[in-house]
């Protein structure tokens, strides 16, 4: 039973490293392979990235000045725990999706159009919730795009959102104020 399950396996192994041989971006298995017992992988793009995506974003102050721009972190810290246990691995995945489908969508919609999409107000939402000084009355994020192992080329600025007004927290000098007068 060995001797004909071994040859067999062998002969689909084969059979696969064949499916990975495309010639003008078309397989050689096109049609022929009716069952998908042949599976396909793409390790090299046709199209690799480039480039990263960096979410960005600065507070306004009550002063009315702006402060620096400070990076969000899309991606968390790795170790070898993360391979059996990651759990915010779902969330760093949604947020990188957003800046990514919001910088692609920069491209091709009008600005006035971006602050309904989706990503924006989930990035908006995202930004809103980091912590800040309880000098911040208002944000600002952009998205960057940068090009690291290409030293030669500048960062560059795919889009820029308005200033929105943070939500004073409950019982803040701010509120304090607006309820004395």
């Amino acid at each position: 039973m060995v001797w004909a399950v071994v040859p067999l396996f062998a002969m689909w192994l084969g059979a696969t490293f064949v499916r990975q041989v495309r010639k003008k971006g078309v397989s050689v298995w096109t049609g022929m392979e009716r069952f998908s017992l042949l599976p396909y992988w793409s390790f090299f793009a046709p199209n690799p990235a480039r480039s990263d995506y960096r979410l960005m974003f600065r507070d306004r102050y009550v002063d009315g000045e702006f402060g620096l721009y400070r990076t969000v972190t899309l991606g968390g810290r790795t170790s070898w725990l993360n391979a059996v246990w990651n759990p915010t691995k779902r969330s760093q995945k949604a947020l990188n999706d957003c800046v990514r489908g919001l910088a692609r969508s920069a491209v091709r919609m009008p600005e006035s159009g971006l602050k309904t999409t989706l990503p924006y107000l989930a990035i908006l939402n995202h930004v809103t919730s980091l912590r800040r000084t309880a000098a911040s009355e208002a944000t600002q994020f952009v998205i960057v795009e940068t090009f690291g192992h290409f030293p030669d080329k500048p960062p560059r600025l795919v889009m820029q959102s308005e200033v929105h007004r943070l939500q004073a927290p409950a019982g803040s000098r701010q509120e304090r104020q607006a309820e004395a007068q």
